[in-house]
């Protein structure tokens, strides 16, 4: 094993698009440089009489690049009025104008779009819009709803547009924010998130005045009279140690409020309540809401080395005679010299036993949650929500996690082995995100109470490859943009037939990174990712660091 790694860049693996064969992936147009409207017209309403999501949102972002006024006027009829895949052509189309519409000129068009949609499943695109009011000079009129908004989401949704722009106008009034804490839990942690994105925005400013007494306030939200619960006191912990560059992990407010007097880091731990002694292939977390998401794709039938481990002992597993002995004492918690290497062939099993150790290590207080993804994602049977970690509830994941076996190769679709098909990361993210106490929430899971209060407050990612697959899997006639494969796991390429199956756009590590951000930006979740084989560890580090997560790659 490798220790934690933190590349700058990777060049990304080449995605493709599948069916009962495969359309290999269309490529990135950048229709806004020597392409006008005309031709970025005739290529939207192409690709908009076509059936898969992948070819809406490159028409979509065909017109958008071209930034004219006749493209925004459409695309904003498009929000207004989504022929299909209505919830995410909501969200890339929010995207798409953050991105792309960002003059003076565009401001009236805007504001009649929020006019229209202020339902709580519009924030993402109430943040996006208004953050191009800010850039234009218009934080005045932002900072009045994020204020004096009657609106719970869209005065969340003012401050972290305000936040993205990193304004410091909005600190003056932080903490008469601050004194707008709902009493409900879920919209608690709503507003905790916007106001926990609005001061790690400014840690640049740690010292200046207004960033202090904001901290303050930010800081008297772990008073113990506010009976907050230990999850948001944990989001809040964990900016309070990135803004501080602090490894102190306390949700009481006193170590804080002596770090701001002291105008220094503190270096010593100091974990409060929060002490637990979690970890997932060596990655320490502080949550008490656990998800594990993990992936079953094909390729983690692939074999490993298991050579070379951190321990340095045999293969076999067994360990020194202490040790042994240890594990027979009752109550003894394993780590990760318990591994039984002799049990380990492929990438799965690594994933396995490693979970194993993990989930075995989690005190009876925790919840947790075993996920899985292949070309579809979902849940251990065993796990029908977000479980208690009891000695039951974890024998029974545990032993169904023993059952699962891989089937044998198939050439040339699986090579090394079937478990449950392609990469599809993006759907185990979403349904991460979407975790209740029982069951998922349907759709627009980052508004949903019940996922903000019920679900989980830690990720664990694990991936074995790029990503190859989405949720929007669409079948139609054979377009003939690119070479059709046999599987995107393996790219091996294939005759051409009438009709394939086309995955949506979520394949592509960009929108993947954009669609967490939204996922994330009012629960603050902290992801950690482990990567395996040929995962995309660009892709996996954007995700831990917009998350404050850690990333560890497995290279064997």
């Amino acid at each position: 094993m490798n220790h934690p790694h933190r590349s700058l860049c990777l060049s990304r693996v080449a995605q493709v698009l599948l069916g009962i064969l495969v359309l290999a992936t269309l490529p990135t147009p950048v229709w806004g440089q020597g392409e006008g409207l005309e031709a970025a017209l005739k290529r939207y309403r192409q690709f908009l009489a076509r059936k898969p999501f992948t070819y809406h949102t490159l028409g979509r972002q065909a017109l958008a690049d071209t930034r004219t006024p006749d493209a925004l006027d459409i695309l904003i009829k498009d929000y207004d009025k989504p022929h299909a895949y209505p919830e995410f052509t909501r969200y890339t189309l929010a995207t798409m104008l953050g991105e792309n519409f960002f003059e003076t000129s565009t401001l009236d068009a805007l504001a009649g779009l929020r006019a229209r949609h202020h339902d709580p499943a519009d924030a993402w695109m109430w943040i996006k819009t208004l953050a191009i009011s800010v850039q234009n000079g218009k934080s005045k009129s932002v900072l009045d709803i994020a204020v004096n908004g009657k609106d719970l989401y869209q005065r969340a949704a003012a401050i972290v547009a305000m936040a993205e722009n990193a304004r410091l106008d909005l600190l003056p009034h932080f903490v008469e924010l601050v004194g707008d804490l709902p009493k409900k839990d879920g919209p608690r942690r709503l507003w905790i998130a916007a106001l926990s994105t609005a001061i790690f925005a400014n840690r640049y400013n740690l010292y200046r005045p207004a960033m202090t007494k904001a901290l303050r306030g930010y800081i008297g939200l772990l008073d113990p009279r506010l009976r907050l619960t230990r999850s948001a006191k944990i989001v809040i912990a964990r900016h309070l140690g990135r803004i501080f560059s602090s490894k102190t992990h306390s949700i009481t407010p006193a170590p804080w409020l002596r770090i701001l007097a002291d105008g220094a880091t503190a270096s010593k731990t100091t974990s409060g309540s929060t002490s637990v002694q979690l970890r997932f292939f060596g990655i320490e977390a502080k949550g008490d809401r656990i998800c594990y998401v993990i992936d079953m794709s094909d390729s983690m039938c692939k074999e490993v080395d298991t050579g070379r481990r951190r321990d340095g002992g045999a293969t076999t597993g067994g360990g020194s005679a202490r040790r042994k002995a240890n594990r027979r004492a009752k109550g003894y918690v394993p780590d990760e010299t318990d591994i039984p290497w002799h049990r380990i062939r492929t990438r799965f099993d690594l994933a396995r036993e490693h979970l194993k150790i993990s989930i075995q290590r989690l005190p009876k207080t925790k919840r947790f949650c075993v996920l899985w993804f292949g070309t579809e994602a979902g849940r251990l049977e065993s796990c029908s929500g977000m479980i208690k970690a009891t000695h039951r509830n974890v024998k029974r994941v545990l032993d169904e996690l023993d059952r699962i076996v891989p089937g044998p190769p198939e050439l040339p679709k699986s090579p090394d082995g079937q478990l449950r098909g392609r990469t599809n990361l993006h759907s185990g993210l979403r349904l991460a995100f979407s975790l209740r106490a029982t069951g998922f929430a349907k759709e627009h899971e980052y508004v949903d109470m019940k996922a903000m209060t019920q679900g989980a407050d830690t990720i664990f990612l694990l991936s074995d490859g790029a990503p190859s697959w989405d949720g929007f899997a669409k079948e139609d006639r054979d377009y003939g943009d690119k070479p059709v494969v046999h599987d995107p796991e393996y790219n091996k390429a294939t005759s051409r037939t009438p009709t394939l199956t086309y995955h949506g756009p979520y394949h592509r590590a960009a929108w993947i990174e954009e669609d967490m951000r939204r996922m994330n930006v009012f629960r603050k979740l902290q992801v950690h990712c482990i990567a395996i084989g040929e995962a995309d560890i660009s892709l996996l580090e954007a995700l831990a660091e917009d998350s404050m997560g850690e990333v560890f790659v497995f290279r064997k």
